[in-house]
């Protein structure tokens, strides 16, 4: 008889339930600013992300900020590959190299713009 511990492996990781209807905000940042050209235009996911705040009004940043948290929280638990397929399911054509790299990403994206 399997043990718990095993039948608690063999199980599958659980999958989060990512649609682009549930952070149309995150997926509008994410085509309009991390889309095919984002490095010649931008150079980098944080010079988009400049670029977003410069353009976008103070609710758009803000609903950017609730959708990300909310990516993040649906999200903290996923493996790598689970977590970069939801992420690319929103549709960003930048493809993070590491879990680490596009969580410090989503988290300054969560926290917003810095005061001075």
């Amino acid at each position: 008889m399997p043990t718990r511990k095993s039948r608690a492996a063999a199980r599958p990781a659980r999958r989060p339930a990512v649609t682009r209807a549930q952070y149309p905000s995150l997926v509008e940042f994410l085509s309009g600013y991390l889309h095919q050209d984002f490095v010649a235009e931008h150079g980098t996911p944080a010079g988009a992300y400049q670029a977003f705040l410069s353009d976008a009004s103070p609710a758009e940043i803000r609903n950017l900020q609730r959708e990300t948290r909310a990516f993040l929280a649906a999200t903290h638990a996923a493996s790598w590959p689970v977590m970069r397929d939801a992420f690319l399911t929103l549709s960003s054509a930048w493809q993070p190299p590491s879990q680490a790299l596009l969580d410090r990403f989503l988290k300054t994206v969560a926290a917003g713009p810095k005061r001075d």
